[in-house]
């Protein structure tokens, strides 16, 4: 077993144990959460341990790319106001990871032999890049295949989740402007406008930006 190897299956570990006790639900797993500081784990394993910090971020990397865990907060491009090239989307600002539904389904062991050095030992990596509905990117599969009246109507659903009244009603009286833009040429500020507003909540509208992204390129 290579050290990347190993140390992956132990921050996979790590993640899980966090998450078990905070009682989040199914939803946290496919949604996000703040999970344990990606700083911190890596103090735990490269200050006194045996690993690099190149071991360290190498383990991550595989982790993400098996979809096991994911990292956060996401948060949208910022353009200059001044820029002729505008980006579309979100990016990882990479403070935590959190464990996806593939990732705690990976580490699950009858009750009897369950532990954390038991654990890692029985968590095996395939490269598997099979569509799994647990990020933005997964979720834009389903979604593409969806009609935009759906799309609209699954937006409005996903912003009605949003504990803070006056975020969410913000972000909701943005919807039906970004519907009736759409395949107009007053799309783009539609789009940045309700970007504005979801600011702090971009793991609601994160799953729908790459259907969103298409529409600017289909006026």
């Amino acid at each position: 077993m290579s050290t990347v190897d190993d140390l992956s299956k132990q921050i996979l570990a790590d993640v899980v144990a966090y998450f078990r006790p905070k009682d989040l639900g199914t939803s946290a797993l496919s949604k996000g959460y703040v999970g344990p500081s990606i700083a911190a784990l890596g103090i735990k394993y490269c200050a006194d341990g045996p690993y690099s910090k190149v071991d360290f971020d190498l383990a991550v990397k595989l982790l993400e790319e098996s979809k096991f865990i994911n990292t956060g907060p996401m948060v949208p491009f910022e353009n200059k106001p001044d820029s002729q090239f505008v980006v579309m989307g979100v990016f990882s600002k990479r403070e935590f990871v959190y464990v996806t539904e593939k990732g705690y389904k990976a580490t699950q062991k009858s009750p009897a032999t369950r532990s954390s050095t038991k654990l890692a030992e029985n968590i095996h990596f395939h490269g598997d890049n099979a569509p799994f509905n647990i990020n933005s990117t997964d979720n834009s599969t389903d979604i593409t295949s969806e009609t935009n009246e759906q799309l609209f109507v699954q937006m409005q659903e996903a912003a009605r989740s949003i504990t803070d009244e006056n975020e969410r009603n913000e972000i909701v009286s943005r919807l039906p402007e970004l519907e009736k833009a759409r395949g107009t040429g007053g799309f783009l500020q539609a789009y940045q406008n309700f970007m504005a507003s979801a600011t702090n909540h971009v793991t609601v509208s994160a799953p729908f930006l790459p259907i969103l992204a298409q529409m600017l390129t289909s006026k």
